[in-house]
């Protein structure tokens, strides 16, 4: 597994990650290894008394 993060604009945190599977069913029939990519993000704020500073 491997992955990467990058900070946008100072406010968005973007979490990468990749891995290969390997596909039992599909091994049987000579498939093989598939990679798999998920790409997450988040916002990330300042509040104080429930307004973003």
């Amino acid at each position: 597994m491997s992955g990467t993060t990058t900070v946008r604009d100072g406010t968005t945190l973007i979490v990468t990650a990749r891995a290969d599977y390997q596909p039992l069913f599909l091994s049987s029939i000579g498939a093989g290894p598939i990679e798999v990519t998920a790409t997450s993000s988040v916002r990330i704020l300042r509040v104080e008394n429930g307004t973003e500073r």
